[in-house]
């Protein structure tokens, strides 16, 4: 949706640095936040929980 905002002469160069922050904040989202994700889960203790109840079932 951020590109078709080039398409619109009105906005001009604002147009391009709305893509540019969009396309950053994306990148910085589905980077960051899978490691806090994770970080989150390990202090939590909740890692390695499917494994634990996959070998109890299988005793």
């Amino acid at each position: 949706m951020a590109l078709m905002l080039t398409n619109l002469p009105s906005l001009g160069d604002s147009a391009l640095l709305v893509v540019n922050i969009i396309t950053a904040s994306t990148i910085l989202t589905e980077t960051l936040g899978a490691v806090a994700t994770r970080f989150g889960l390990a202090r939590a203790g909740e890692l390695g929980q499917a494994v634990d109840n996959q070998e109890r079932v299988s005793k």
